[in-house]
């Protein structure tokens, strides 16, 4: 027994401070509302002031004792939210009740399991109770840290702490009941731990007591492992069921997959070696581990990245959903582990001098390598980035800091833009030194900076480009933006409803422009939701919106279109005879002024449909009929194309896509070839027809014969090819090159997924 120490109240040290942190919180971005990050960085100073609250108290404290410390505690877990809820006056609070939730399930029943370990420690240790406390809170973070250098999570359900959520790019935090599970089994054993540390010093009731404590501490490991919470290699690898090892990959993936997809994404992972070997100069030299998630909440379940993929390099591990053959995503994971080659042991990171990762040269890397196929390449973007004068500074990019402040796309372009060029100016030897290095000097990065930037002004960037890298980069980082999280998961809700049941998901949106009331984007997606439910009030709503969004200059000029195609959609959905020199006018202005592939396609093809008869009348209730309408209704309008006007090209194209959707693959390529050879009325629809052909040659096993439409293509100059696609597509050719020479074995009427668009 150690020497009794009578309860107090507590000293007004803990409360001072707790309320200066929470004040100080408020002047920090994405801290400074009452939301997740307020709740979780309250819970850490709560933890040791609760822990000495409970650790204070004498083992021979009655029970009123204990629940009036109890009590007190409680108390100053609630004392920061007095200056967030001031702060709401300034800083707009989304969801308010969410946060006192989070609030409540952090730093509220962090302040309970504290104290109650507290007690613990005072039990065991009553000379010195709180260097116990703090060395066990110290042996739970080590723990964690070491759960996420050696298991596939990248969040953790702390018992102090609550959650971490591992990703800063996962912008959706749930507030489920399985953080609800988590924090009750918390609290379940620090009763356990509690009726132990009794039991162990003599106290009454022993047998009791440790029985109990057996009980719940069993009850709390049967409940960890039912929600998911211990989750090393083997719970994971059980939990999704499928292993299948090729010669540089070990590939855990859901039991039930196909083995014809099976063979396609094992293929695809040797391609996809074999290229990046070449650009690394080099392979690993250990398998990489593949996890492949069959869906987003079995992969945000197991691993605790939902929307965002990640590499442990470390590792030599890459966790994404399923990816198609072709996707970029999966080059750029896989050069994550691909870079633990060429950095240092044991964390394989580029680290800077003051050993923390440097994120421009970690995602700058593996930008380089995967080279997605969209229009513009890095370099092309970045060039347009600069002319707007929304690029970031080299520096400011490998600073500690600086890309994480940047916009997400931003960061990875410019930097993935100065990698690849460093890479095929100087070797990958230069970028290998670099990377192990973490950091250039002030004067090698002014240099390397001017050299790339005069680098990049030999790169032309057409005035749509420019307007649609506005709209891709122009856009604050995640901790500029308003109410990031509540955002983020009113947009999910509205994607989860928007198909099935539209009314409910503008409701959503309403929700959403409470919040961000003149955000362009959401009044767009306001425009689409009510054309969605299509009558008559709601179209007219539509057309009032999206007029007024079109003569906003303010928003520019890709929404402006966007607006436009809106109203002439509708004005052509309500088929007005006194409007249809307008919708024509509309079309042919924005198909004459866009720049984006897709788009122009469904432009062409419904300014060629006007004034062309009752075909034309078809072909625009075809493509203006709202996307959630059932597909029988779209093969009915095609046959009713294919009767009126069987012959015409555009008819030919619908018909090849149709097909290529249905798995007819033989139809998909006579419809498409039959359809270049008519004569379309826009290149990119020739190009897409071409495309096709060659995508579904891939699909059905004619590798060689797709490798050569693929290299046809990417040289054609006819078609405005982009350097991107060009570049894309030469992939596309080298890929059914590997393929052909090493072909995936696949059961009869199954093949590997179409490449994406």
């Amino acid at each position: 027994m150690g020497p009794l120490i009578p309860a107090r109240r507590p000293r007004p040290w803990a409360a001072a401070g707790l309320l200066l942190w929470g004040t100080t919180l408020c002047f920090l971005p994405l801290l400074n509302l009452l939301a997740f990050e307020f709740a979780f960085f309250t819970a850490i100073p709560m933890t040791f002031i609760a822990g000495r609250r409970g650790a204070r108290l004498p083992e021979s404290a009655t029970p009123r004792e204990v629940a009036v410390g109890l009590l007190r505690v409680l108390g100053l877990a609630a004392l920061p939210l007095l200056p967030i809820t001031l702060n709401a006056l300034r800083v707009r609070n989304c969801n308010y009740l969410e946060g006192l939730a989070f609030h409540g399930l952090l730093p509220g029943v962090t302040a309970v399991v504290a104290f109650a370990w507290g007690r613990v420690a005072r039990h065991l240790a009553p000379r010195w109770p709180m260097r116990l406390f703090v060395a066990g809170v110290l042996l739970t973070v080590v723990e964690a840290l070491h759960h996420f250098w050696t298991a596939p999570p990248v969040d953790a359900f702390h018992p102090f702490v609550g959650y971490f959520p591992g990703s800063l790019y996962d912008e959706v935090i749930p507030l489920n009941g399985r953080l609800v599970g988590a924090r009750a089994i918390d609290l379940v054993w620090a009763v356990a731990g509690l009726c132990a540390a009794t039991a162990l010093r003599g106290a009454s009731r022993r047998a009791l007591r440790g029985l109990a404590a057996i009980a719940l501490g069993a009850a709390g490991y049967a409940s960890a492992e039912a929600l998911d919470l211990h989750r090393d290699a083997a719970h994971v690898q059980a939990a999704l069921g499928g292993l299948t090892e090729t010669a540089h990959f070990r590939m855990r993936h859901p039991a039930d997959l196909s083995p014809a997809t099976v063979a396609a994404l094992t293929t695809e992972l040797e391609f996809r070696h074999a290229e990046l070997t070449t650009f690394f100069g080099k392979a690993p030299a250990e398998p990489i581990d593949v996890w492949f998630y069959a869906s987003t909440p079995q992969k945000k379940r197991l691993m605790g990245a939902g929307q965002v993929r990640i590499a442990k390099p470390w590792q030599r591990a890459v966790h994404l959903q399923l990816p198609d053959v072709g996707d970029g995503i999966l080059a750029h994971e896989l050069a994550h582990a691909f870079s633990a080659e060429i950095s240092a042991a044991p964390h394989h990171l580029s680290l800077t001098p003051y050993l923390l990762p440097n994120m421009g040269l970690i995602e700058g890397l593996a930008t380089a390598a995967a080279w997605d196929d969209a229009p513009l390449d890095a370099h092309q973007w970045t060039q347009a980035m600069r002319g707007l004068g929304v690029d970031t500074p080299l520096t400011r990019l490998l600073s500690p800091t600086g890309f994480l402040a940047a916009n997400s796309r931003a960061a990875y372009t410019q930097c993935g833009s100065y990698v690849r060029w460093l890479r095929d100016t100087e070797g990958p030897g230069a970028v290998e030194r670099l990377y192990r290095a973490g950091a250039l000097t002030e004067a090698e990065a002014a240099a390397q900076a001017a050299a790339w930037g005069a680098w990049l002004d030999t790169r032309t960037v057409d005035a749509d480009a420019l307007a649609i890298a506005r709209l891709r980069f122009d856009r604050p980082a995640i901790f500029g933006k308003v109410c990031a999280h509540e955002i983020a998961a009113l947009r999910a809700r509205v994607d989860a409803l928007s198909g099935s049941d539209p009314a409910a998901a503008l409701s959503v949106v309403d929700e959403m422009l409470v919040h961000l009331p003149d955000d362009p984007e959401t009044l767009l997606l306001r425009v689409t939701l009510l054309y969605r439910l299509g009558d008559a009030a709601s179209l007219h709503a539509a057309l009032a919106l999206a007029t007024a969004l079109a003569a906003r200059d303010e928003i520019g000029r890709v929404r402006q279109a966007r607006a436009r195609e809106w109203q002439a959609d509708i004005l052509s959905r309500e088929g007005r005879p006194e409007d249809r020199e307008r919708v024509r006018a509309l079309y042919a202005d924005l198909l004459n002024a866009h720049f984006d592939r897709a788009w122009t396609r469904r432009l062409s093809v419904k300014h060629a449909a006007l004034g062309a008869g009752a075909w034309g009348d078809r072909v625009l209730a075809l493509l203006t009929r709202p996307e959630d309408t059932d597909p029988g209704a779209a093969d009915a309008l095609l046959a009713e194309l294919a009767a009126l006007s069987p012959g015409h090209p555009v008819t030919l194209y619908l018909q090849g896509r149709a097909a290529a959707r249905h798995g007819d693959r033989p139809a998909a390529i006579r419809a498409s070839q039959a359809a270049v050879e008519g004569g379309l009325p826009h290149p990119t629809l020739t190009f897409e027809a071409l495309r096709l052909v060659a995508a579904c040659r891939f699909d059905a096993g004619d590798y060689a014969a797709a490798a050569e439409d693929f290299a046809a293509l990417a040289e054609r100059t006819d078609l405005a090819l982009q350097s991107g696609e060009a570049d894309g597509l030469r992939t596309w050719a080298r890929r059914a090159r590997f393929f052909a020479a090493n072909p995936p074995p696949a059961p009869p009427g199954e093949a590997p997924s179409a490449p994406a668009n």
